[in-house]
This record gives C-alpha cells, structure tokens and sequence, in this order.
C-alpha cells in the first residue's frame, strides 16, 4: 500500500473512487483519465454502467487496468449506482466522482496529506466550475467554497453541520468530500429519487457523529451542461425528490439530530421551501408554455385570414364569384 511521511506522520490508505454513469459517452473518458493522472497507486475505481444506451459501456470496457472494477447494470439511478459502488468497495475511504466530472492531478494525493495530518474521518474541500455552453453562464451560478469558519478545524460531524447551517454554507454533494468506508454500513443513497444528496450528506454528519476536516482548496472539477439535474426543466421527479428527503428526514432521523435540532428544524424548512418554489417554477414553466402555444396558434390564424384576404383580391377569387352564388342558390 501507499506509504506517505508528513510531519513525521506514516500512513497506509487506499482510495475507492465510485463513478457512476448513464449515457454519459461524451464526457466518461475524460472522467476517468482525470482519475488516472493522480498517478495515485492504492486506488481502485468502480465505474457503474447505469444501463447506458449509448458508448458509453464500450468506453468503459476499454481500459483494461486491473484496478478499475467495471460493473455493468440495468437502468436504476444514481442512487442505486453509487450504493453498488459502496457495496463493492475495498478502500479505506470513499470517493464519489460524477462521469460529466473531473478531479484535480492532485487530489488524491492532497487528500492523503490531510488525512494522515488530522485522522479525520470525513475530509471535505472545494469546487471549481466550469461550462460546456457559454451561455449557461447567464442562468446558472453554482458556488461550491466552504465558509472560512468551517475551515482548518478539527469538529465532529455535529459541529460541522451546525456551523454550515448558521452560514448558510451548507453544500450537501457527496462529490465534494471523502469519508472512512466503515461509516457506509449504517447509510446508503435512498433509491428511485433526485436531491438524494441532502438524506445521505445530512445522515453522514449526524448518525454515528464522525470527526471532520475541512479545507478550502478546489480539488474538485464541476461540470455545468444541459440536461443535467441542475440544468434541465423542472418537473414531478424534482418535486418528488425534495417530498421523499423532508419525509425520510423526518421519520428516519439521524442518531444525533436533537443536538442540533434548531439547525435541522431550519434544514427541514429549506428542503420545505425548495419543494415550495420548484413548484412556482413548474407553474411559471407550464404558464410559459401556454403562452407559446397561444402566441403560436394566433399566428397561423392570422397567417390563414392573411391568405383568404389575398385570395378574395384575386381575379380567380373574381371570375368565379357568379359559380359561387349558383351553388349558393342550388343549396337553398
């Protein structure tokens, strides 16, 4: 395994990276060759082949490395896609990476420095974005920076989500830290929904109560494009999704929720207001619609009455006015 001194300090680990993928064949290759230029030995990368319709199976299946463990399935989710991933598994810790994603050369490695340094058993860090269309820029914004408050501190998982909370600073993406594989056994992705970020980061931090470090370096590479969760029309699946959180959260809580209730009480209330206004945008979406379609059809009617005007100035319309009175008079 990968031995690595820092401050004195020598420490074996070994990384699972977990990517899922669907129909990702355009950006999958690049994702795994971002894995790849850590140059990071002790790795294995489990690749989930979310029933693609696509290449991207066949991208998958041509690295031939022995660490990458290349799982191929019917058509689940994300979710179910990372749990297969957990379950699979061999690291000491986890990693999650999206297949439109990238990570920086040196993750991996930075990564190793931090746990060996603090121990912890969550280390979480930052995001760069970056957009396939120019013009995304214009609707969508993501910010991943962790506030300097939760920086460089050794805090439990409480105390973490505590201060996330009250700094409004609280980025639930699992793409976005490491954690010890052990703290998988009590939590997993709830299946079959979108937004299932906010039960499994929130369950992580409260559950079992882990030790956590955070850095503010941008190790991470934020893909923004079309037709992702972010980017696409807002519809059922989005509503569903934020009702299926507030309801796990709220029968299921996690061990430790009531040391830190009026910030999950507040959570609770932001998950509320997330289903409350993507259903205004669905509203807004289905007015937009409306509209078109109304402006749509009041201009081919238009163009029709355009056309009968023309057609009555014509001399055919003219020459044959004295065939349309007779049939006119032999319908009477």
């Amino acid at each position: 395994r990968v031995l690595f001194r820092s401050r004195e300090i020598v420490i074996k680990m070994k990384f699972s990276v977990i990517i899922p993928a669907f129909n990702a064949e355009l950006y999958i290759e690049e994702c795994i060759q971002s894995v790849l230029d850590n140059a990071f030995h002790d790795i294995e990368i489990i690749i989930i082949n979310d029933g693609s319709t696509d290449r991207t199976g066949d991208i998958i299946n041509s690295f031939k490395d022995d660490f990458i463990h290349k799982i191929h399935t019917e058509n689940k989710g994300q979710s179910a896609a990372r749990n297969t991933g957990i379950n699979k598994a061999t690291g000491d810790y986890i990693l999650f990476l999206d297949s439109d994603d990238k990570l920086n050369k040196k993750t991996l490695h930075r990564l190793l420095e931090v746990i060996s340094e603090s121990k912890a058993d969550v280390i979480l860090f930052e995001s760069d974005v970056f957009f396939d269309d120019e013009l995304l820029t214009t609707k969508f914004n993501p910010i991943y920076e962790r506030a300097q408050s939760l920086a460089d501190k050794a805090l439990t998982g409480v105390e973490f989500f505590k201060t996330a909370m009250n700094e409004n600073n609280y980025i639930v993406s699992p793409c976005l830290y490491t954690f010890k594989k052990e703290f998988s056994q009590d939590i997993k992705f709830k299946e079959g929904i979108i937004h299932e970020d906010n039960i499994f980061t929130t369950m992580l931090l409260l559950h079992n109560n882990p030790s956590v470090y955070c850095i503010k370096e941008k190790l991470y590479q934020r893909r923004v494009r079309h037709g992702s969760v972010m980017t696409q029309k807002k519809g059922d699946n989005h509503l569903n999704g934020y009702y299926a959180c507030v309801s796990e959260l709220i029968n299921n809580p996690p061990n430790n929720h009531l040391l830190a209730l009026p910030e999950y009480n507040k959570f609770l209330t932001h998950m509320l207001d997330c289903f409350k206004y993507t259903n205004l945008d669905i509203a807004r979406q289905y007015k937009d619609e409306m509209r078109q379609m109304q402006i749509q059809h009041e201009s081919e009617i238009n163009e029709i009455k355009s056309h009968i005007s023309a057609l009555k100035q014509s001399s055919s319309w003219k020459i044959t006015a004295p065939l349309r009175k007779i049939k006119d008079i032999i319908k009477k």
